[in-house]
């Protein structure tokens, strides 16, 4: 769940580049995206019955594997960042809207979807995550598990000059004050997409007047920020039938997000008495964007993303309210590094076997030899993955069928190669 409406807002707006063009830049990764993205993948080839995953126990590792390779092909430095725990307020608000749902009627029945067997790629779990973290660190990617949210934890790097850019599928990192992030990078081609609010800002004169992407570049800082809360993000549900193109003109007309909240109460015929309760509802939301807690290598434990307001009142609210915020993680060192356990924060020993040299075939011109019709052959069509694909980036997997001796009148099974005869690190 993102700002509702934004990601279609500037999507044609965003420059098509390739990846090579941030050569020796270091980037900050939203890694669920990519983790998500990967399970989707799985997912999608297993219902389809293709055998594929057989090759690797963590299949959904696959991307990662590719996308080391492009990065290290482009001389990028990557720091994958990992959300930690969920706020509290995500968890109320995923109740809340839940038993919305409840409440309204249900559509006439549609017809059923064909029913697909159970599979164990449909949800990230807390095993792949803590894998993905073993087989990161053992490929020597550096990485940090954000104390709650990853977007507020590449604000903070890119904020502080420690990431250039930030790489990221979610549009309310410009909420968390980067203006500038690339998204919806392919593994495969290395094409990718290019935002930069601020460049656009300085060229509002090229942008169509009387439209809402020119009203979104004409509005001040403060009006864009609570524009994006309340067209509906992660801290604050959305009011029905109010997406981002019918707030951010409400804002260029009102200014203040009082005035606009006061209108859509008016609006809707709404009971004015609630109305103090959603504008403090507006206000807790922006101290998710604005003060959530990060992790600081250079303290060695948890800060604020944005310095705490002098007012004393003010930083009490705010304190407060850490449902909003979060509550400081004891041995916050430990936790980001992944040695600790995502959900209980016990200890978590590391996984050293997690490594390429027993899960994934080296590209780099590499002949795998497989014996005829044995279950580790790769099967030779393109895949939606690049593990089902037999070329990527340029570079082909070339096949060797290797014969099966002649069985006697008896039936003896085909050998079985063990993997590390058969896949060698990159």
């Amino acid at each position: 769940m993102t700002i509702k409406g934004l990601s279609k807002l500037i999507k044609c707006h965003k420059d098509k580049m390739q990846i090579s063009a941030f050569s020796n830049k270091t980037l900050a990764i939203d890694t669920m995206s990519f983790l998500y993205k990967s399970n989707y993948a799985v997912r999608k080839d297993q219902e389809k019955k293709r055998n594929n995953n057989h090759l690797s126990q963590y299949p959904y590792l696959l991307n990662f594997h590719y996308l080391l390779k492009l990065f290290k092909k482009h001389n990028i430095k990557p720091i994958f960042v990992i959300d930690g725990q969920k706020l509290r307020i995500k968890y109320e608000l995923y109740s809340w809207i839940q038993q919305q749902k409840k409440i309204v009627p249900k559509p006439p029945n549609k017809p059923k979807k064909k029913s697909c067997p159970p599979n164990q790629f449909k949800h990230v779990t807390t095993c792949q995550i803590h894998n993905l973290i073993d087989y990161l660190r053992n490929k020597n990617a550096e990485i940090i598990i954000a104390p709650y949210e990853a977007d507020a934890q590449i604000a903070f790097l890119c904020k502080h000059k420690i990431a250039d850019l930030p790489l990221t599928d979610d549009s309310d990192i410009l909420n968390f004050g980067c203006h500038k992030f690339i998204s919806n990078l392919s593994i495969k081609t290395g094409n990718c997409q290019y935002f930069d609010l601020d460049a656009w800002r300085n060229k509002i004169d090229k942008v169509t007047a009387n439209t809402t992407f020119h009203t979104l570049l004409s509005l001040e800082k403060h009006e864009f920020f609570y524009a994006m809360i309340l067209s509906g993000c992660d801290y604050f549900a959305p009011f029905p039938g109010k997406g981002i193109c019918t707030i951010l003109p409400l804002f260029k007309q009102y200014s203040t997000f009082p005035k606009v909240l006061r209108h859509i109460f008016e609006e809707s015929q709404w009971d004015l008495a609630y109305l103090p309760y959603i504008e403090n509802d507006v206000i807790f939301s922006s101290y998710s964007f604005r003060y959530q807690l990060i992790y600081d290598d250079n303290l060695k434990g948890c800060r604020s993303l944005q310095q705490l307001p002098t007012n004393l009142s003010q930083v009490e609210s705010i304190l407060e309210n850490w449902v909003y915020i979060g509550q400081m993680i004891k041995d916050v060192k430990s936790f980001s590094e992944g040695d600790l356990h995502l959900k209980n924060l016990s200890p978590r020993p590391r996984d050293y076997t997690i490594t390429s040299a027993k899960i994934f075939a080296q590209l780099d011109n590499t002949i795998l030899i497989c014996p005829t019709r044995s279950s580790t052959c790769l099967e030779k069509r393109p895949g939606i993955y690049p593990l089902a694909s037999t070329e990527f980036m340029g570079k082909k997997i070339h096949f060797e069928e290797k014969k099966a001796e002649e069985p006697s009148t008896q039936k003896i099974p085909l050998p079985q190669i063990p993997l590390k005869d058969i896949f060698t690190d990159s």
